[in-house]
């Protein structure tokens, strides 16, 4: 007798229950009859209600799922709202802490990975050009191999640049500070300091650079342009509740930079 596909869970040759129901990676064998049954599509239904899109769906959502908790595993992060496909994760290398942005909807292709420019200027590369990136196997590569060159390579880079002077080094810079806010803002974000002032700059998903400047002055007073506060509404919840009293200043950058993100 022929092979047969069916899209229930009864034997289409012989009638007989199945043990379970096939899908597109699991043919179900029949114990009375020996037919083996497949996962078939219905061509009078259309692909968005069929079981095989089902299937599919619920496969890839599993392997987006397992790949955001092996990232969240071993980089310090979180989801963005309520979608398994889209993170962001703290990527520390010796003083600089760069924040990353990574949607994995496409899995398993390769992934959308991005971050600010000092990361690419230490990398000397744009993400997609890594070997990670551009050797990416569907199947077999894993986001964290990605993420782990940019960590190899960024700490590879990063005593050049700091000897070369492209940048001030985070370390040397926060050790001329007393005051333990403008440390631990100098130690966590993309940022530098004047006499008068310390610049922060944050990454936005839309991929703009914004830069805060925080007055050096009583209670740390933050002046931003009122074109960001226009494009960016969200982010005057937490400048109003810091002008208030209400949050001390690394709560009130911490929300900042997640409201970026959304």
């Amino acid at each position: 007798m022929d092979d047969i596909k069916t899209d229930i869970a009864q034997c289409n040759g012989c009638g007989a229950p199945l043990s379970g129901k096939p899908n597109i990676n699991h043919p179900i064998h029949c114990d009375y009859c020996e037919l083996t049954n497949y996962l078939k599509v219905p061509e009078l239904i259309s692909p968005e209600t069929s079981s095989y899109m089902n299937d599919l769906e619920s496969e890839s959502y599993l392997e987006i799922y397992q790949e955001s908790q092996k990232i969240l595993e071993n980089f310090p992060g979180e989801l963005i709202g309520e979608e398994v496909g889209k993170l962001r994760i703290k990527m520390q290398v010796g003083s600089y802490a760069f924040p990353l942005l990574l949607v994995l909807d496409d899995l398993p292709e390769r992934p959308y990975i991005d971050g600010p420019n000092k990361m690419r200027e230490v990398l000397n590369c744009e993400i997609s050009e890594l070997e990670s990136m551009k050797n990416w196997s569907p199947g077999s590569s894993s986001v964290l191999d990605v993420l782990e060159e940019i960590y190899r390579k960024s700490e590879e880079s990063l005593p050049h640049i700091m000897e070369s002077s492209i940048k001030i080094p985070i370390s040397k810079a926060s050790s001329k500070e007393r005051d333990p806010f403008v440390q631990q803002i100098l130690e966590n974000y993309d940022a530098s300091t004047t006499k008068k002032a310390i610049l922060v700059n944050f990454y936005a998903q839309t991929g703009d650079v914004i830069q805060f400047t925080i007055k050096r002055k009583k209670n740390f007073p933050i002046g931003l342009e009122n074109e960001i506060l226009s494009r960016y509404p969200l982010i005057r919840g937490p400048l109003e509740d810091y002008a208030k009293g209400r949050i001390d200043l690394l709560t009130t950058l911490a929300e900042i930079e997640r409201l970026l993100y959304i």
